[in-house]
């Protein structure tokens, strides 16, 4: 493919990722860590792409849609992914007529597997696919209880057992909260509907427990407020108590033995209203039950797994506790 690189057809990353669907920060990531283009610098280096950096790497994120790796990918000619491509296109059509070549649907552990696999490939475009596979086959419900949860777990087993970085593990958590916001944004219609705020608190830095906590209450028609992560006790407080919120959700899941946090908690519980529940969930939780019975609270809970949250909200809406 003979195409000319005069300055009039050298691109921004922000037009390169219009045109190829693929993020900047994928752009660069598969720049950096798999050489897959190696885009012209302006003098104050930033990068411009020619047109066929804009093809292959649209070629490549085809290619990865289909499960091939980012890494073999990234060592293929252009005319070899234009070839895979091709083929790829056929093993599709052919399959449109006959019914018994679809594959079968993943179990979830399977599509676990996936996305740690693309979480270590950095594959957005793979692990939001499998993402959507699953919700699809599952359901909102069945995804956050038999995807996301073990999801979690392993990914968080692959940080710990040095098997991934932590910009690897924070590649995934923001593109998995992002996927469980969008899909939780169509349930609230309601501008009764209660609210609930949720984040982790401070020292807590691992998000993904907060996010599934975000779907699941707004898929049951509360009107959820995502905070983020490593939020003190004054700014949660403040929060919720602007909001009116019934219930402050707090995702603890490592460490286990942070000396401060119980104090920290036991804050919160001082600054928010009575009438306001505060919900601990995530791996890590029930290592804090202490302070349920320092501060004898019936408004303090602790959730083992996201199942236990739906019983758990619908009690708290039935009391219908005044502001």
């Amino acid at each position: 493919m003979n195409m000319r690189t005069t300055e009039e057809n050298l691109h921004p990353i922000k037009v390169v990722s219009i045109r190829t669907g693929l993020s900047a920060h994928v752009l660069r990531i598969w720049e950096k860590r798999y050489g897959a283009v190696s885009p012209k610098r302006t003098g104050s280096n930033r990068r411009l792409y020619n047109d066929e950096d804009i093809q292959r790497l649209t070629y490549m994120r085809l290619a990865s849609e289909r499960g091939h790796r980012i890494g073999q990918l990234a060592k293929m000619s252009y005319s070899e992914l234009k070839e895979l491509i091709h083929e790829d296109q056929q093993v599709e059509k052919s399959q449109k007529f006959n019914p018994n070549s679809f594959t079968k649907p993943l179990t979830p552990e399977e599509i676990v597997s996936k996305c740690v696999v693309a979480t270590k490939e950095l594959d957005e475009v793979v692990l939001v696919n499998t993402l959507r596979a699953g919700a699809v086959q599952f359901g909102h419900q069945g995804l956050l209880e038999k995807v996301i949860g073990p999801l979690a777990i392993a990914i968080g087993d692959q940080w710990l057992g040095g098997n991934i970085k932590v910009a690897h593990e924070h590649f995934s958590s923001a593109l998995i909260r992002q996927f469980l916001c969008e899909i939780g944004r169509p349930y609230v219609t309601d501008p009764l509907a209660p609210k609930m705020i949720i984040a982790t608190p401070t020292g807590q830095l691992h998000e993904l427990g907060a996010a599934m906590v975000y779907a699941a209450g707004s898929s049951v028609g509360w009107n959820c407020k995502y905070l983020g992560c490593n939020i003190n006790a004054e700014e949660i407080a403040g929060a919720a108590t602007q909001i009116s919120a019934k219930v402050v959700a707090l995702s603890i899941v490592y460490p286990a033995d942070d000396l401060k946090l119980p104090e920290e908690i036991a804050r919160l519980h001082e600054y928010l209203p009575p009438s306001v529940n505060i919900v601990l969930g995530g791996k890590s939780a029930f290592a804090y039950t202490s302070v349920n019975s320092r501060l004898q609270s019936e408004n303090i809970h602790n959730i083992n797994k996201i199942t236990d949250l739906y019983p758990l909200l619908e009690s708290i809406r039935a009391k219908k506790y005044i502001s």
